[in-house]
């Protein structure tokens, strides 16, 4: 019952916490076709559980906000900015080159057909994050897939990059592969903290190159070969301290596993590196 479009534009404009709450909001029920925030109190604008939707320009001036905004697929963000968190539940195509000062919970296929930029966290709950080429910065953690879902799960560089600075980790998910597909030789993975495999099922890793800082630990929460990678991908461990590497299952494999880890600690696999391939570089491996 509060279905606004066009050149509509709601200004909140408070100068103590302000709240907006949706008993239900979505891309087809109520929501703001534009959005301004110039509320400077220190409270801000408190985005209530069921969210709100901005279909058009969502301009929050730099001023605090909590909570989460839905964006559709005609939503843009004043400068390609947004200093709270956003939620994309419908399958879009993201065109500009976004930075998300907040967390981005994504549960459905987008296309990012520019950079995108996120200082908080990453949650992909379901759907494919394409990066077609372009480079995805994840300041926080990620989370690849949630539980229940039957879809695919898994950010596909498509010849781009992720970069994600903190820890990942795939979830447990039903009935379908989860991770990271990377079968094109220019496919780059950065993690930069440690990456956790507790998926049911496995993405594909048949080229390109991931780089790991932090610990690797396959988890078996139904299937063993959640980690199995083949043709020319290639696992860097590069860590400038102690580095675990657990496998729970023989099925799960490194292919062309290159050691780069020089710490005095090194490498410790108490369950051995499984790889088809390792170039040992010097590493110390316990």
């Amino acid at each position: 019952n509060f279905v606004t479009t066009g050149d509509f534009k709601l200004l909140l404009s408070g100068d103590e916490a302000q709240t907006v709450t949706f008993a239900s909001t979505g891309s087809g029920t109520s929501r703001i076709a534009n959005l301004e925030i110039t509320n400077a109190s220190e409270e801000g604008v408190i985005f209530g559980s069921n969210h709100a939707t901005v279909t058009g320009l969502l301009k929050d001036n730099g001023n605090k906000t909590s909570g989460w905004v839905i964006l559709t697929g005609s939503s843009k963000l004043e400068n390609n900015t947004y200093g709270g968190n956003i939620v994309v539940q419908d399958s879009i195509n993201v065109t500009e080159p976004w930075v998300v000062e907040g967390d981005l919970y994504q549960s459905n296929t987008v296309t990012y057909k520019s950079n995108i930029k996120v200082n908080g966290d990453y949650r992909l709950a379901k759907g494919y994050a394409y990066l077609q080429g372009n480079t995805m910065t994840v300041k926080g953690n990620t989370s690849i897939g949630e539980g229940g879902y039957r879809n695919a799960v898994c950010i596909t560089p498509q010849g781009g990059t992720f970069y994600g600075e903190g820890d990942v980790i795939f979830k447990s998910a039903t009935q379908t592969h989860t991770g990271f597909d990377m079968n094109n030789a220019n496919d780059k993975v950065y993690i930069g903290g440690n990456l956790t495999v507790e998926s049911q099922y496995g993405a594909t890793y048949t080229a390109g190159t991931m780089e790991l800082k932090g610990d690797f630990t396959q988890k078996i929460t139904r299937n063993t070969d959640t980690f199995n990678a083949s043709g020319s991908h290639t696992v860097i461990l590069s860590g400038d301290k102690k580095q675990t590497i657990t496998f729970a299952s023989t099925n799960s494999t490194f292919n062309n596993l290159v050691l780069e880890n020089h710490s005095a600690d090194g490498i410790y696999a108490p369950n051995g590196l499984n790889a088809r391939k390792v170039t040992w570089n010097g590493c110390n491996v316990t």
